[in-house]
């Protein structure tokens, strides 16, 4: 399809929504155009997500996608345009391997994108939890209307990356986003799907080392663990955070249920 020399318009959204990111992606500047200062549409928003995706799936490093994301992140720009192409990591059919192909700049800078990344995950890829709950024999008044669960894909890829690839590279400033991911998973599925005990595990170790690192001085406030990066209440938080998760699924994982 040669853009500049036809003028066409589909009926339907995926053609069109497709025919938007070629032209964002073809010529670049047309970036210019889009209302930025604006909520994105979504058949924009799903534009900017697909473009995003095409920076980043077939390259060898982020440098394409990265430039994308600062180009729709000027000050003025309306947070769901950035949002679009963050979530694109974890939507894509590629996953896995774009999300190792952005790692260096997710775990940048203390985390700061794989942090923003976790957040929007636990904010926009979910769906509301009492039909899951009810599926599962709960009564409908024990489950809170605002309460929500993951939907489709999206945690599962992120979590699996975390997981399984960054696991040990992880800076220490995320561990609470992470947490929070985790759990929320574990809770959705009352721990009882395949890949929570994974998740309960790690909890255990991240656990286990911050009441390691206190047992030689059980009245030092700061016992330096993670390298220092949490400290003070919020690391308080983190280990009282983590003892209930993992004693909440702890049935799950009775061999280190009995280590403990």
């Amino acid at each position: 399809l040669e853009l500049k020399a036809d003028t066409v318009i589909f009926r339907h959204d995926v053609f069109r929504e497709w025919a938007m990111a070629c032209l964002l992606f073809d010529e670049a500047d047309r970036v210019n155009q889009l209302p930025l200062t604006k909520p994105a549409r979504p058949d924009l928003a799903r534009a900017v997500e697909l473009v995003a995706r095409m920076k980043i799936e077939n390259a060898s490093d982020s440098a394409d996608w990265l430039g994308f994301l600062a180009a729709l992140s000027a000050p003025e720009a309306h947070s769901s345009w950035r949002r679009a192409i963050l979530l694109a990591l974890v939507r894509s059919e590629a996953s896995p391997q774009i999300l190792n192909t952005a790692g260096p700049a997710l775990v940048y800078d203390h985390a700061a994108l794989l942090c923003e990344l976790i957040r929007l995950v636990l904010a926009v890829e979910v769906m509301p939890a009492r039909a899951r709950f009810v599926a599962a024999g709960v009564d409908e008044k024990n489950v809170p209307a605002s309460m929500t669960v993951p939907a489709g894909l999206s945690w599962i890829r992120l979590m699996a990356w975390i997981a399984y690839r960054v696991r040990e590279q992880l800076p220490p400033a995320a561990i609470p986003d992470v947490v929070k991911l985790y759990s929320g998973w574990c809770i959705s599925f009352m721990g009882g799907d395949p890949f929570s005990p994974t998740l309960v595990e790690q909890m255990y170790r991240w656990l286990r080392e911050i009441e390691e690192s206190r047992e030689p001085h059980p009245h030092w406030d700061n016992p330096g663990v993670f390298a220092g990066a949490i400290q003070g209440e919020q690391l308080k938080s983190l280990e009282e955070t983590l003892r209930f998760y993992f004693i909440a699924f702890a049935y799950h994982v009775p061999h280190l249920a009995a280590q403990y």
